[in-house]
């Protein structure tokens, strides 16, 4: 299984990390599994979502095994969010061209770093553990922040942490909403950069009253 692959790579510091993260995360989880139902994403959007991360991860697990604990996809609507860290420029282009080639992936953005390859670490995968604790922090963080905000429906949002920058995908109901959510990000401590791709859904119309006459 991928995570326990992840711990076996990570090491003591941050596996200890790790174990903070998920006990930490409880509720978050728990709310996410219960209210997904909620998401403004009908079930077969969802389970297409599903199909296109799945049949990505599947091809970059072929063409390199040890991506899966670099590179991460996002998807909302067909829309797809690719982010993490390589160490070969050339991947990006080829990881863009993988993800488009789904017919159902109507949009792709890709914003994976490259890390030069002097400062990978001595492990396998790019980022150093105690990278990965800061953003595994944040992003839970940030999660906490929306979950606890009645104004926000956090579970129509996916957000990552790289490197410190956060990346965020989803719909926002409005676009108060919308500047909630950007605003949560920015005052969490750690986070140096924010990058959305946030839809908004339309405001509501107002009922009109032409052609209306009074009795």
């Amino acid at each position: 299984m991928l995570h326990a692959g992840l711990i076996r790579r990570a090491g003591p510091l941050a596996l200890a990390g790790i174990l903070v993260f998920l006990l930490g995360g409880c509720t978050y989880v728990l709310k996410e599994t219960f209210t997904r139902g909620l998401q403004d994403r009908t079930g077969d959007e969802q389970l297409e979502d599903a199909r296109i991360d799945v049949v990505f991860t599947e091809k970059i697990n072929k063409m390199n095994a040890d991506l899966i604990y670099d590179v991460f996809i996002d998807v909302w609507k067909g829309r797809v969010m690719l982010t993490g860290v390589v160490d070969d420029p050339g991947l990006i282009p080829a990881l863009s061209r993988l993800a488009g080639e789904d017919v159902h992936a109507r949009a792709v953005y890709n914003e994976i770093q490259v890390v030069p390859r002097r400062e990978k670490g001595v492990l396998e995968n790019t980022l150093s553990p105690l990278q990965k604790l800061k953003d595994m922090f944040i992003e839970l963080d940030v999660k906490t922040k929306l979950f606890s905000d009645e104004n926000v429906k956090s579970v129509n949002y996916h957000l990552r942490s790289v490197l410190n920058r956060v990346y965020v995908i989803g719909r926002s109901g409005s676009a108060g909403e919308r500047r909630l959510v950007i605003r949560h990000i920015w005052e969490t401590q750690g986070v140096k950069s924010v990058k959305e791709f946030i839809e908004t859904a339309p405001p509501a119309r107002a009922k009109s009253t032409a052609g209306l006459t009074r009795n």
